[in-house]
């Protein structure tokens, strides 16, 4: 079941942003930096550290949110009785302002209607939250004060010390009762969006119909493969040394040295250390362009000769190839089932805004 609509809450957001503290060097990480499929994976934040304490964790940064100095029990809008407060509000506009304003450049977060659509953003998804919250209550669903408060609880374990605790809940302005409520928001809304997705449900005709009309196209491999780098701007010098460095490396797995060994001993990837240069099985055109065409053209157990991507030398070989029917019926379904589901969550959430009665305060948005 794909997770794509279990969307967030608002202090679960924080807490996501707050982790994301320095996403601007994630590019820098060597996971990021050093695999094929770099260019097709989300950035991971890096977590950099504020204070340390032996035994506990590493305090994230906090980015600074600009929040107006006003009342956070102001009631900016209203769904079926359920209020949605300006502490709320704002907190959410000036995350989605800070995440626009980390754009490359920055130029969405300049645009002269920027402003206007971070705030008709922010109050849309705290609405529609709502809506979901409304239909999980329907449904009998509950979360109990002693859940919400256990969530917060376990959150409150990351930072090292009280005082740490303290200064992160008054940057937010935050307290544990309004954490307790957030969380239980979010549980709701979760529930009522998880019954929808799990309402779909992908016929095996439908799938057959998929597989048979792309042949080949949701095939998978499980491959290793060892990494040589060197820099976009590397001289002939450079990649000479890297050349030879692969090359004797191809020389030794192709004696009979195993790859793994080899893998862990040279690679610059951390796959190399990590697994033996085991990347998994993946499917077509989820690594770079040269490595997915030289993977997917190997039959099980050989090894390529030297593949050279825009992260250096590469030598791959196949461990697995899954190509039948049951074995990439998962994988069709995972790309069938998003659009349906998300058609799903679309259709519910239209019916949901047709019979809730929305109100809202003009004057504190």
């Amino acid at each position: 079941m794909t997770r794509a609509y279990l969307r967030i809450s608002t202090v679960a957001a924080v807490l996501c942003l707050l982790a994301a503290g320095a996403c601007d060097k994630a590019a820098d990480t060597p996971a990021e930096s050093e695999t094929p499929a770099a260019d097709k994976v989300a950035k991971k934040a890096e977590v950099p550290p504020t204070a340390k304490a032996p035994g506990k964790p590493m305090m994230p940064k906090m980015p600074k949110l600009e929040m107006p100095d006003r009342d956070a029990k102001l009631v900016v809008a209203d769904v079926d009785g359920r209020p949605i407060y300006s502490g709320t509000y704002d907190r959410m506009v000036a995350m989605r302002r800070l995440r626009m304003s980390r754009f490359p450049g920055g130029a969405a977060s300049k645009a002269p209607d920027a402003e206007k659509r971070i705030k008709d953003e922010a109050l849309n998804y705290l609405i529609e939250e709502q809506l979901w919250v409304g239909a999980a209550l329907a449904d009998g669903v509950k979360i109990t004060d002693g859940e919400a408060k256990q969530a917060v609880q376990e959150y409150f374990k990351r930072f090292p010390g009280e005082e740490q605790k303290r200064s992160w809940m008054e940057q937010y302005k935050l307290d544990e009762a309004t954490m307790q409520d957030d969380f239980r928001r979010k549980k709701l809304a979760d529930a009522a969006r998880r019954k929808v997705v799990e309402s779909v449900k992908m016929t095996d005709d439908q799938l057959k119909q998929e597989f048979k009309a792309n042949p080949g196209a949701h095939d998978e491999v499980q491959a290793r493969h060892v990494l040589v780098k060197f820099p976009a701007n590397a001289d002939e010098a450079t990649k000479k040394a890297a050349r030879d460095k692969i090359d004797a490396a191809r020389k030794r797995i192709a004696g009979g040295e195993d790859f793994a060994k080899v893998a862990k001993e040279i690679s610059d990837c951390p796959s190399g250390k990590r697994a033996g240069g085991d990347l998994g099985f993946f499917g077509r055109k989820r690594m770079v362009p040269e490595f997915d065409k030289a993977a997917f053209a190997l039959k099980k157990g050989k090894l390529s000769d030297v593949v050279e991507t825009k992260f250096g030398y590469h030598i791959i070989r196949v461990e697995n190839v899954k190509k039948n029917f049951d074995e990439v019926k998962q994988t069709i379904e995972r790309k069938l089932s998003g659009p349906a589901q998300k058609q799903a969550i679309d259709a519910k959430m239209k019916e949901l805004r047709e019979k809730a009665k929305i109100t809202k305060n003009g004057q504190y948005l």
